[in-house]
């Protein structure tokens, strides 16, 4: 999985298999603090509720608070390529001047598909078609 700069997922190495209990199980801030440091849960409600017309302050607030869940989780989940997409959506159909996050909605898309790939593989394939027809419409915008 690429690094997908500040908008998408990041692979980290994984912890020993034959660790202690006690020893965090992967090299994230949330495994190596032994407890839930930041509201994952609320993070990813929050993204997931995340709508074109919402203002432009709120819109900025929920692709920053998908990097923090990236630096929280770094590694690939459908919950959060699912929230990328809606988020990817939100930017694309923007109220208002949609060009302003245009760019970040085709890193979204990106984001998503890569990180939809590898959680589903083949049975991701059609999320991940339905994915690129809106990249490809995105980037027709951009141009």
């Amino acid at each position: 999985l690429r690094s997908a700069g500040r908008l998408g997922p990041r692979r980290t190495a994984g912890g020993d298999a034959g660790a202690s209990a006690t020893a965090p199980t992967c090299l994230c801030s949330r495994c190596a603090a032994g407890e839930e440091e930041r509201p994952v849960r609320s993070l990813l409600k929050g993204i997931m509720a995340v709508r074109k017309d919402d203002p432009v302050e709120t819109l900025r607030r929920r692709i920053d608070d998908m990097a923090l869940l990236d630096d929280l989780l770094p590694f690939a989940m459908i919950a959060k390529a699912r929230a990328r997409a809606k988020l990817a959506q939100a930017c694309e159909e923007r109220v208002g001047d949609p060009a302003e996050f245009l760019k970040d909605a085709e890193e979204l898309y990106e984001a998503s598909m890569d990180e939809t790939a590898l959680t589903l593989g083949r049975k991701g394939l059609q999320n991940i078609d339905s994915m690129r027809r809106r990249l490809a419409q995105v980037r027709d915008r951009l141009e």
